[in-house]
């Protein structure tokens, strides 16, 4: 079910459903998509070092809120 799109290209998104309903470059090149992001921060996807690897993001607003959490609090610190 995840597979990368060749031996050397891998696709990670921020979401499956919002990339493969909203994003233009997934759709219209009809990319495998390895994974979403958080499945390789949570442990349970992992990515070849060795291959090229591509991030899609449609910007999802708890990206957002997240990165204003972080600057807030490297700001304040």
């Amino acid at each position: 079910m995840r597979t990368s799109t060749s031996s050397s290209r891998t696709v990670i998104v921020d979401s499956w459903a919002a990339c493969l309903n909203e994003s233009g470059s997934v759709i219209l090149s009809r990319a495998d998509i390895h994974c979403e992001v958080l499945e390789i921060l949570a442990g349970t996807a992992k990515v070849d070092p060795g291959e090229t690897t591509l991030f899609n993001s449609v910007g999802l607003t708890i990206e957002y809120v997240y990165a204003a959490q972080l600057v807030y609090e490297k700001s304040s610190a």
